[in-house]
């Protein structure tokens, strides 16, 4: 919810929103919140976060990240959010050459489905 409710809406109101859920989780977890005011760096409390709804999506996406380890949501959520070529580990050189295409953000649509309805088009970059 944290999520959509900050991208669907680019305004305060929905990134206090999105933090008050965010908040929830790391309050089960005993550890700092996150707010949108100014804290000082050693507030024993609260974490500052800029007010932009960049710096809310990240925030949001390290609690993802975070919150669901190891339950198998991370190859979707960055796919999702179409990050792949900016992460070193899917993209450079960390122990092996990995190669990454944007047609692979996507799935083929098979040539016999296409040859079945002609209304069909291949996904991107998959020419």
């Amino acid at each position: 919810y944290a999520e959509a409710i900050n991208e669907a809406y680019d305004n305060k109101v929905s990134r206090e929103e999105a933090l008050k859920y965010v908040n929830k989780v790391r309050e089960r977890a005993g550890v700092r919140q996150y707010t949108l005011n100014t804290v000082s760096l050693d507030d024993p409390k609260y974490i500052h976060v800029d007010d932009n709804q960049l710096a809310v999506r990240e925030v949001v996406r390290m609690e993802r990240r975070v919150e669901l380890c190891c339950e198998g949501s991370r190859w979707s959520d960055i796919r999702r959010w179409r990050i792949i070529e900016s992460l070193p580990e899917m993209c450079g050189d960390v122990f092996q050459t990995r190669v990454w295409k944007k047609a692979m953000y996507w799935m083929p649509v098979y040539f016999e489905e296409i040859n079945k309805n002609p209304n069909l088009v291949q996904a991107p970059f998959w020419n």
